[in-house]
């Protein structure tokens, strides 16, 4: 979105959601906390908020009206995506944190529907898989959009019925790409006001789901929470981006962190490695302190060179294709 219309709040949204990702990968290296239910209430939410906001802004960018508009979108999303995540995922090839086959199905984007998959790849490949069909699900009236939203998702069900392969959370995540596409083109900034109007009572209900979990350790009423955390931790993102509008030192920071957080998701994991490898704490909770501080930073300023320098890669090859057609 332009500067004049850039909504604050999708920022922090982006900014803490990638945060509890990272976190919650440094309770997995300290081997504590990771699989409490309450920890996975927050981080598939968060990767929900992930999903639906890449979906609600490409809807809200692309009409998909024309061959050329849908040529344009696959062709920047494969240059804004695909060679960062090709990259990390040799890398962690060489590193041994991915196998060979589970690696070719991340980079070819059927991981989401072969399991095993790669860890951390397969959440970038569920996003190659959802960018190809984006242009077929945001085309058509309310009622054909919802049936061809149900005939991908018969389809999968047909595939994990014949091989039990599907990967869970393929259904959450596809159900909610699409929820960010058929909202931002129904219903747009209303629905976000109502957010925000009911921001309140969202995250109360949300905060009691979320004790009833601590108490009862509940892994269906995890998943439920999760969508409805979806929703509610929007809604608080939204507020404080409102209140902090005027702030230009904090918006500022948000926004740096907001432009990185897709490379910090793509090569963290090779910062961990390589940190551990490099010393391994004896003790978890100086691994949690040694990843979560210097690990946390290091990979915001790699993730944010990384895009910066190959973004000016990408405009300057633009540049020389534009040149070379006006000629």
């Amino acid at each position: 979105m332009g500067q004049n219309k850039r909504i604050i709040g999708f920022d922090i949204a982006r900014v803490v959601s990638i945060l509890i990702v990272l976190y919650y990968h440094i309770f997995g290296y300290a081997e504590v906390y990771g699989r409490h239910p309450v920890v996975r209430t927050f981080v598939y939410a968060s990767l929900c908020i992930f999903t639906f906001l890449s979906a609600y802004l490409l809807a809200s960018k692309y009409k998909f009206k024309t061959k050329e508009e849908i040529k344009t979108f696959y062709k920047k999303r494969v240059l804004r995506f695909y060679p960062l995540f090709f990259i990390s995922s040799i890398l962690l090839y060489f590193l041994g944190v991915n196998g060979g086959f589970t690696t070719l199905k991340g980079l070819l984007g059927i991981s989401p529907f072969y399991k095993p998959h790669p860890i951390t790849m397969w959440y970038c490949a569920m996003l190659i898989s959802l960018y190809l069909i984006t242009p077929f699900w945001a085309k058509g009236g309310l009622h054909k959009q919802v049936l061809k939203f149900l005939s991908v998702i018969a389809v999968i069900i047909l595939i994990d019925l014949a091989f039990h392969c599907v990967v869970p959370r393929t259904y959450s995540y596809y159900t909610v790409y699409f929820a960010g596409i058929l909202i931002s083109q129904k219903w747009g900034e209303a629905f976000l006001n109502c957010l925000k109007r009911y921001s309140i009572l969202l995250m109360s209900v949300f905060i009691i789901l979320v004790i009833i979990t601590f108490i009862t350790k509940n892994e269906v009423l995890k998943y439920i929470n999760s969508g409805w955390g979806l929703f509610a931790l929007l809604s608080a993102y939204l507020k404080m981006g409102d209140s902090l509008r005027d702030n230009k030192t904090l918006v500022s920071v948000f926004t740096f962190l907001s432009y990185a957080s897709m490379c910090m998701y793509l090569y963290h994991r090779e910062v961990f490695v390589l940190m551990l490898r490099a010393w391994y704490p004896s003790k978890p909770l100086l691994v949690f302190l040694y990843l979560g501080t210097i690990g946390v930073i290091i990979s915001i300023v790699i993730a944010y060179y990384i895009q910066h320098s190959y973004d000016g890669m990408v405009s300057k090859l633009s540049q020389t294709e534009k040149q070379k057609n006006d000629k």
